[in-house]
Parts: structure tokens; C-alpha cells; sequence
């Protein structure tokens, strides 16, 4: 998948910081790259390629569950 402003906001996030990753994956949502993506056949944990960067593939009960495990919020 290509497009500018995907690659844009790609680049102007940091992976690194929690709430960024979450915004991240949130605008996948809004945008409907994530049903592009599951209708393809993405499952979770699988690497995908957006603009140019690979990724883990994430369902939405997933990225947050993981943040919240990594927040300390869950066993």
C-alpha cells in the first residue's frame, strides 16, 4: 500500500512513544487501510509493508491490550 499522506504520517511518528504508536494505528483504522488489510488476508503478527516501512500487523482489541500490558494496567 501507497500514499502520501500514509508515508507522511509514517515518518513523522514515533515508534517509540506509546501514544504515537497508538495514534498510529488508530489513523490506520479511520483511514480503512486495517479492513483493506484484514480483507486481504493480514492476520495478527504478520509483517506488512506500508510505505516503504514494515510493520507488525495489529488488530484493534490487540494494540490496545498490548499497550495497556506494557502500561503496567494488565497481568
Amino acid at each position: 500500500l501507497a500514499d502520501k499522506r500514509l508515508h507522511r504520517t509514517i515518518e513523522m511518528t514515533n515508534f517509540d512513544n506509546d501514544e504515537a504508536e497508538e495514534r498510529f494505528y488508530r489513523i490506520l483504522q479511520v483511514s480503512g487501510v486495517r479492513e483493506t488489510l484484514r480483507e486481504g488476508g493480514c492476520q495478527q503478527g504478520d509483517t506488512i509493508v506500508l510505505a516503504g516501512y514494515e510493520f507488525e500487523y495489529r488488530d484493534d482489541e490487540s494494540v490496545m491490550g498490548v499497550l495497556a500490558k506494557e502500561a503496567g494496567y494488565l497481568d
